[in-house]
């Protein structure tokens, strides 16, 4: 994250929505749109994707607290639930 000179955006859906679970056709399009952006991607994903754009991290866990408190952290998209800022 120190080195992502547009910044970072954190997009995690917590543990009730998986994102394996999306559609194909809207984890494409979402992909698509994250390779478009300039900004640094982190996707809290629940397996490995074979295929993203070079800005888009996969990670299975990540340490939440940490990204939302990092400087270069400027978006974070969640599913806006209570424990989500816990």
């Amino acid at each position: 994250m120190d080195n992502a000179k547009n910044g970072v955006i954190y997009f995690s859906l917590g543990s009730n929505l998986k994102s394996k679970h999306f559609p194909q056709e809207l984890r494409e399009g979402l992909l698509k749109l994250f390779g478009e952006l300039k900004q640094t991607v982190i996707w809290k994903f629940e397996e490995q994707l074979e295929t993203r754009p070079k800005n888009v991290h996969i990670v299975q866990r990540a340490p939440q607290q940490s990204i939302l408190a990092h400087p270069n952290c400027v978006l974070f998209i969640s599913y806006g639930g209570t424990l989500v800022f816990l």
